[in-house]
Parts: C-alpha cells; structure tokens; sequence
C-alpha cells in the first residue's frame, strides 16, 4: 500500500465519503479518473503539462518525430465519455458502491499510442527511448461500471481521430 502524499489524499477522500454516507441523509460519491484524452487539451498556468498522448501528437505535428518514453500500459478514456458516464452514474436510482474509476477499458503502451498517431500522421517516425521499461501505475479498471450497463465507449482510433483533427483546426 502506498504511503505518499497522493495515495494519502485517495484514501482520505474515500474514508470522509463512507463517513457522510453513514451519517448523513444524502447519498455520497466518489469517482476517479483515469488518463484522459480530449479535443481541447492545452497547457495552461493551472495545469502547464499536457497528457502524454498530447505530448506525442504535438511532436508529430510539429517535427514529424515522436520520441516514445518505455513505458507500459496506461489506461486512455475519451474526455466526452467521461460526461456521458458520470451523466449515467447521476441519474441511477440506486448505486452499488461509493466509489467509481471513470476509466475506460483501452490500455495502451506508449508505444502503441505511438504507432497510432504514426498512422494517422505520415510520415513521422518515432524514436524509442532504450531505458529501462518504466511501470508509472497499474492502469485503472472498473468492473463496478458494469453494475451501470455502460459499454458506450468511444473507440480509441475514433477519439485520436478527432483530437488530432482538433489540434491541426487550432494550429491552421
């Protein structure tokens, strides 16, 4: 079990939602998110570092070369997914748990994510990092989603589609 700041603040969150739940007349939630990818990601003063898949398509646009960290599977949910999920989670009469992972179930290595962009945007090459393979986190999943009958997930090669044509209407 992890002790650091974050995985602190997870747990904190989850234990303060059990404790209204149980005192309280309203009905309590919590959702985590994944990694997520969308149309309009941009760096900002908020947040100046961008997703790594957005990373990748900033490269390929501008230097037709995506250099590909060794990293091992991430899990990729569509931002509008999100909505639609947390839309669904909103209007169920009854939930089964307190806590959800709006994750979708598409993982990908970064070099994966890698060679779809390449297909998308000929001719980039990539350029694979040779250090040692780096597990950031085990990727989320949600079997509880399940128990909500959600499948309408974006299929990934569609949403990359999208956020790259996105980014080349901004950049013209």
């Amino acid at each position: 079990q992890s002790k650091g700041l974050y995985a602190i603040a997870k747990r904190t969150t989850e234990d303060l939602i059990e404790t209204l739940a149980s005192t309280e007349q309203l009905d309590f939630l919590s959702v985590r998110l994944g990694n997520v990818y969308g149309e309009g990601e941009r760096p900002r003063p908020s947040r100046p570092r961008v997703s790594l898949l957005q990373r990748m398509i900033d490269m390929a646009l501008e230097h037709r070369v995506i250099q590909v960290p060794n990293e091992t599977h991430r899990d990729w949910t569509y931002a509008p997914d999100i909505a639609n999920l947390f839309l669904r989670l909103v209007e169920t009469p009854l939930l089964n748990y307190r806590l959800y992972h709006l994750v979708s179930p598409q993982h990908f290595s970064a070099l994966e994510l890698a060679q779809k962009i390449q297909t998308h945007l000929p001719p980039t090459k990539l350029e694979v990092s040779t250090t040692p393979l780096t597990q950031l986190r085990t990727p989320l999943k949600s079997e509880r989603l399940q128990t909500l009958g959600f499948t309408n997930w974006t299929p990934f090669e569609i949403g990359l589609s999208q956020v790259i044509k996105a980014h080349q209407g901004v950049a013209a």
